[in-house]
């Protein structure tokens, strides 16, 4: 897309990515007795950040059929939009899909807390997307929920990244 700042938000991205990357091989070498919360929020933080930057660059080159829809292209668009969509509108990927309220298990739960369920249809719901810390790499995790099938599945940043890397190598 010439006259645009597309391949500058490209190169944004990947500056992150970089930044995420050096973060992450840090998390990787901690002794996981301690916790490094400040380190961990930021990490977490640019994230978010970075999956919301680079699902909005695959939606315009998908959109605007700038780039081949290979298998991998597929793959890719599968991980990153249901977490931008949990990350950014905090609500489950193609949630319209779901017709009854769905109950959740409260981590942790205490005896007088009140059941968890997820209606699509209320004007307030929302869904709090489990994150973790990847062991061997150190990058975060996911638990995103497919809204068309109610399936748990993990996503790792840094494994979305290595498959960027590969489709545009």
């Amino acid at each position: 897309m010439p006259q645009s700042m597309l391949f500058v938000n490209i190169q944004n991205q990947g500056k992150v990515g970089i930044i995420l990357r050096s973060m992450e091989m840090e998390t990787s070498r901690l002794d996981t007795s301690t916790n490094d919360v400040i380190a961990f929020d930021i990490q977490s933080i640019l994230s978010d950040y970075w999956v919301g930057g680079m699902y909005e660059i695959l939606r315009l080159l998908r959109a605007r059929k700038l780039v081949d829809q290979t298998p991998l292209f597929n793959e890719i668009f599968e991980d990153i939009e249901p977490l931008r969509v949990t990350i950014e509108k905090l609500e489950i990927s193609k949630d319209r899909k779901i017709k009854e309220p769905h109950p959740f298990i409260r981590v942790n739960p205490r005896p007088e807390d009140e059941p968890i369920f997820y209606d699509s249809q209320d004007s307030k719901r929302s869904h709090i997307m489990p994150k973790f810390v990847h062991r061997e790499t150190g990058s975060i995790g996911w638990i995103v929920i497919d809204g068309l099938s109610m399936r748990e599945r993990s996503v790792v940043r840094s494994d979305l990244s290595d498959k960027l890397l590969r489709m545009w190598s």
